[in-house]
Order: structure tokens, then C-alpha cells, then sequence
């Protein structure tokens, strides 16, 4: 993935401005596929769902929950991918102080730079998350949680300076050693807890990019979260926070990674809920 790709994920941002609930139909897009079930608790309260007959109030809290479902599902899958990543680095650690070393110390830190702290960030996010969510009523709180979240987001900045690092070093890596390249042609990435499917063979340059994708995808939950939670629920300042420090920090990352390309901008129907 060149560069530009990755400036244009962060684009994608503006995209999103005219299509109402855009990352929850894309969250939920699977449901019903047998490639990827969803969780057993997302269809408990899925299957006797309906909107007829409730009132705004009633309709948005539904919706609440239904974000927060689909965004937590996606995050068990995220996290499965990020230790298929980490899976490696310790044998490769191992071998890069002997006679033979499949990759060099700096080797290894430029292609997995970052991705421990990154894992550690949304795991306990996921750990705080997830009961939250199976223990629902409509006065339970997140907001600090995805507060928390966007306060990390730093460690993002540097992942996204060293990614072009990080896939020209795998890709020379793969190229000069048969070792490294079966390694990375094939990390298995599991499935989700409360399923039985099989863990998936993923080369390392799409799950390399999955941080990229991820940081867009957690500003869209928040405005879709902000969207279906009361101005009167003690989570809507917390979630207005949390939006208005992960579109800043979208906007700084595209500055610093292209000064010449504008840079992200709040979209039209986000504007209202900044602080």
C-alpha cells in the first residue's frame, strides 16, 4: 500500500458526511454471512428488534446499543488481527542474535514498530468496553472510555510516520529471505471468540494496514455514537471530547504526512456536535 493510499483512507473521513449510520451498515455487513458470524450476544437482542411505534428518544438509545455492538464485534477482530501480527516477533528476536538471523534487530523494529503498544491501548479498551455492552441499559456509560481511547491516539502518529518504513523493510525482507517471506505470506489471524470459524491465513501488508483503517473507523463510531445519544445523557460531553480530539488528530496526521494535499476537514453534519 504507497502512501498516498494511506493519506486517502484519512480522506475518507469526508466521504462519510452524507451517509447517515455509514460505519454501522458497514460494521454490520456481515451479519449473516458465513464467513464472518456475528457474536451470540449482538443477535440476542438483534432478533426481537424493532423500531415501529417508539418515539426518537426510544429509537436513538436502540440505535445506541447497536453501534456500540457492531463497533465492539469489530474490535475483538481487530485486536485478533493485531496478535497475529505480534505472533512472530519473539521467534524472530530469537534468531536475530544467532549466526542465522532471519531479520536484524532493526529490522524487526521497523516493520512491527509500535504495534505492541497499539495492541495493549485497545485491549483494555476492550476488556472496559465489552461488559458494558452485554450488561445494557440505557443509562450505562462509555463516553470515558472512547475519552481514553482518543487521548492515545498519539501512538497512531507515530505508526503512520514509519508505516512507508514498515512496508518497504518487509517487503525487502520477504524478497532476500525465503524464511521471513512463508512468515509473512501466512500469519493466522483467528476468529472470534464465540464462533467456530477457522483461523484465516492474512499477509502481513493487509494486516499492517489494519491500524491505518482503524483509526478512521473509531471517528466514525464516535459521530454516529454522538448522533443516537440524548444532549441530556452523561455520556454526550464525553463523546463530543472524544470527536473533537480524533478529528483533530485525523487533521494533524494528514498535514504532517503531505503538506501539499488540504487537509481533513470536519464534516458538514459534525460541525454541530464540536465543543
Amino acid at each position: 500500500m504507497e502512501a498516498e493510499e494511506v493519506i486517502g483512507l484519512l480522506d475518507r473521513v469526508l466521504d462519510e458526511e452524507d451517509d447517515d449510520d455509514a460505519f454501522l451498515l458497514e460494521e454490520f455487513e456481515f451479519i449473516g454471512s458465513p464467513r464472518t458470524p456475528f457474536s451470540p450476544f449482538i443477535g440476542a437482542w438483534l432478533g426481537p428488534l424493532t423500531l415501529q411505534g417508539e418515539n426518537d428518544s426510544e429509537k436513538g438509545l436502540v440505535m445506541r446499543k447497536l453501534v456500540l455492538s457492531g463497533f465492539l464485534a469489530s474490535e475483538e477482530i481487530y485486536i485478533n488481527q493485531l496478535e497475529a501480527l505480534l505472533l512472530p516477533i519473539k521467534p524472530l528476536k530469537a534468531t536475530a542474535t544467532t549466526s542465522q538471523p532471519v531479520l536484524t534487530t532493526q529490522q524487526i523494529e521497523n516493520i512491527f514498530y509500535k504495534i505492541q503498544d497499539i495492541y495493549e491501548i485497545h485491549k483494555e479498551f476492550y476488556d472496559n468496553l465489552s461488559p458494558k455492552v452485554q450488561q445494557w441499559d440505557n443509562r450505562v456509560t462509555v463516553g470515558h472510555l472512547f475519552q481514553k481511547l482518543a487521548s492515545q491516539l498519539s501512538i497512531y502518529k507515530d505508526f503512520v510516520d514509519n508505516y512507508k518504513v514498515a512496508l518497504e523493510t518487509a517487503e525487502k525482507c520477504s524478497q532476500s529471505n525465503n524464511q521471513f517471506h512463508k512468515i509473512s505470506e501466512g500469519l493466522k489471524v483467528k476468529g472470534p471468540k464465540d464462533s467456530k470459524e477457522q483461523p484465516t491465513s492474512v499477509p502481513m501488508e493487509a494486516l499492517l494496514y489494519k491500524p491505518i483503517d482503524r483509526v478512521t473507523r473509531s471517528t466514525l463510531v464516535l459521530h454516529d455514537l454522538l448522533k443516537h445519544t440524548p444532549s441530556d445523557h452523561p455520556d454526550y460531553p464525553l463523546l463530543q471530547d472524544a470527536l473533537r480530539i480524533s478529528q483533530n488528530f485525523l487533521s494533524s496526521i494528514n498535514e504532517n504526512i503531505d503538506d501539499r494535499r488540504t487537509p481533513v476537514t470536519t464534516p458538514q453534519d459534525w460541525k454541530s456536535t464540536r465543543l
